[in-house]
C-alpha cells in the first residue's frame, strides 16, 4: 500500500511525497527514509533523496546538505529566503528614504 501525501502550502507550492507504509515506519524509527537517486537540471551527478517529516509542513523530501548531511525542509527554506528578500527590500527602501535630496 502506498500513501500519497500532498499539501498546498501558504506559498502556493504543492509538494507530493509518495511513501510506503514501511518507509513511513522507517521515518518514525530512523527519522528518514531513502527514496532513490535523482538528478536535477544542471547537476553533474545524481544525489540520494530522502523523505522525512517536517514539524511544520509534514512529509517532504530533500537531499543531504553540507558535511553534516543535514536534511532541510524545502518549503521552510523558501519561506526563510522570501523573508530575507523582504527584509533586504525594506532596508533598501529605508536607505533610499534617508538620503537627503540633492541641492544644486
Amino acid at each position: 500500500m502506498v500513501i500519497i501525501l500532498a499539501e498546498k502550502t501558504r506559498l502556493g507550492v504543492e509538494i507530493e511525497v509518495t511513501i510506503t507504509h514501511l518507509q513511513r515506519l522507517e521515518i518514525r524509527l530512523l527519522g528518514k527514509a531513502f527514496l532513490g537517486y535523482r538528478a536535477r537540471d544542471g547537476w553533474r551527478q545524481s544525489l540520494p533523496f530522502y523523505a522525512f517529516r517536517c514539524p511544520v509542513h509534514g512529509y517532504v523530501e530533500d537531499y543531504p546538505h553540507g558535511y553534516a548531511e543535514r536534511l532541510d525542509c524545502p518549503l521552510c527554506t523558501r519561506g526563510e529566503l522570501a523573508g530575507i528578500r523582504v527584509a533586504e527590500d525594506e532596508a533598501t527602501l529605508a536607505e533610499i528614504n534617508d538620503v537627503p535630496p540633492r541641492t544644486n
